[in-house]
């Protein structure tokens, strides 16, 4: 863990120093290009850092790839479960469920 905070502390400032100054940016894009060089460092032991960019862009785009169909799948898994979850509400409201003996108030 400590070589780890070591590596995040090398590779803090030369993040910020690419930031402008009175200018917004996004923390958790800044912190995960940092998390990321720090990974490959520590896992993959690159120290060039033509090799760390080359493969922290693949990482980056796989990670993306990978989001995007999450998304897409929650998607068609919401799609799919919204007529089912209707379906029954309506047993429900309508008093159909079971014995009808339900109702709604």
């Amino acid at each position: 863990m400590a070589v780890y905070g070591e590596l995040i502390c090398n590779h803090a400032p030369m993040a910020f120093e690419q930031l402008k100054m009175d200018q917004t940016f996004l923390a958790h894009t800044t912190m995960q290009e940092i998390a990321q060089k720090v990974i490959l460092k520590v896992l993959f032991g690159i120290r060039q850092e033509e090799q760390t960019e080359r493969l922290r862009k693949c990482v980056k785009n796989l990670s993306d790839i990978l989001a995007t169909i999450f998304v897409v799948l929650i998607t068609i898994i919401s799609m799919a479960v919204m007529p089912v979850a209707e379906a029954c509400s309506r047993l429900v409201y309508q008093g159909n469920l079971l014995d009808g003996a339900i109702t709604a108030r």
